[in-house]
């Protein structure tokens, strides 16, 4: 396969992995910066280009792209994917991932366990909102903010008011969600690929910090989940239409909660704690996906058409083999006085498809034929309707009407 990996940056450990995994492999990777990429838009012929140059077809495509470039990355990444490219993760699962939110209105929607949240506009809901959540402490978090940033706990009611008010005051975006005490600064990083957690890692916040990201100071541990964490887990991750997912939970006294659910998931944390090949791992996935046939777009597709007049007009001539072909007979006939005046044009559509790969179009051609026969206009239909033969329409129909 050649692939494709979104990233500003070649040199990050998940990129420089995801390289190395897939040329281990056999496979062709080029790293495409996102924001140097651009587009054609355009319904016949969609492109994207880098440094004044087309871009080559890519089989698969991996985003790894950054919170700060959600809103350009995922433009990209539609264009691949209105190209017909296989995606890892899609630009709405990625889309709706980032707005923390929308997730957790997705994920309570599916009936999984979440935090209590709160959100509101106006500073005179603050103390409703305070105690929708159950008093402080309780967490405040900025709806865009990732790794911890725009996290704050609130230990009193009144600072929770004065950092809510602040928020407000700057016009941000903020939710406020109860504190999971019994989750002692501890977290739970579930990786999933597909439908399978294929690693987890526990994160221990640092002494004095609530916040256990890695990039927070937190460390890493090999852990044992649960069955309910792990089905969790898979439910989060297919809830936010994500492929691969790094789905964040804490132990709850009601059960697993989730925080968060990361469409860009870095590996080195959950690769260095559990020894796991994540990276190849997720090269295997697209081996199993990326080659399956699919659809393909209605910007790409050809407009194969046979079509069949009295006159034996040919503009086409279908294919001599190959995937499902689509074929377009339309057969005009005389009215039933004979007076040659048409009657009006029969556009039945055919859908044909030839079996395997490789198959004769002439399968599709006696496909054609007895479609048209069923339908009186076979070889002995109304005069100055198509005769071909099976071996005429796989040829390019040569009409003897």
């Amino acid at each position: 396969m050649h692939i494709a990996i979104l990233s500003r940056n070649r040199n990050l450990y998940s990129t420089r992995r995801l390289v190395e995994a897939a040329e281990q492999r056999g496979h062709s990777i080029r790293v495409v910066d996102t924001l140097r990429c651009y587009m054609s838009i355009a319904a016949h012929h969609p492109s994207i280009h880098l440094k004044g140059q087309e871009l080559e077809h890519f089989d698969a495509v991996i985003p790894r792209i950054g919170a700060s470039v959600t809103f350009y990355g995922c433009a990209v990444l539609r264009q691949f994917e209105m190209m017909g490219t296989y995606v890892v993760n899609d630009s709405v699962g990625i889309t709706r991932s980032r707005d923390k939110l929308r997730s957790l209105q997705l994920l309570s929607r599916k009936g999984l366990g979440l935090p209590i949240t709160g959100f509101a506009h106006s500073p005179d809901d603050i103390p409703d909102l305070i105690t929708m959540v159950k008093g402080a402490p309780l967490v405040i978090k900025l709806l865009e903010g990732t790794q911890g940033i725009g996290v704050v706990l609130a230990e009193t009611n009144q600072a929770a008011e004065s950092v809510i008010q602040a928020f407000m005051g700057m016009k941000a975006n903020i939710m406020v969600q109860e504190y999971i005490k019994e989750a002692k600064g501890a977290d739970i990083r579930c990786f999933v690929i597909g439908d399978k957690v294929v690693a987890s890692m526990k994160r221990q916040a640092a002494e004095g910090e609530f916040r256990s990201n890695l990039h927070r100071g937190g460390s890493a541990s090999v852990i044992r989940i649960t069955p309910e964490e792990r089905s969790t887990a898979i439910r989060a991750a297919k809830a936010m239409g994500l492929r691969v997912a790094g789905v964040d939970l804490l132990r709850a006294n009601h059960g697993p909660v989730i925080m968060e659910v990361n469409s860009s998931p870095g590996l080195q944390g959950i690769e260095t704690a559990t020894g796991k090949d994540i990276a190849g791992l997720i090269i295997e996935h697209l081996e199993k996906h990326a080659s399956t046939p699919r659809k393909t777009p209605p910007s790409q597709r050809l407009n194969r058409q046979l079509i069949v007049r009295g006159g034996g007009k040919r503009t086409a001539r279908p294919p001599q083999s190959a995937s499902p072909e689509e074929v377009t007979a339309h057969v005009s006939r005389q009215s039933p006085s004979g007076d040659g005046q048409r009657a009006g044009s029969v556009g039945r559509q055919h859908r044909l498809f030839s079996g395997q790969p490789g198959a004769p179009a002439s399968i599709a051609a006696r496909s054609l034929e007895a479609s048209l026969r069923s339908q009186g206009q076979g070889d002995a239909a109304t005069p100055g309707a198509c005769q071909a033969s099976s071996e005429d329409v796989a040829s390019g129909c040569r009409c003897r009407a």
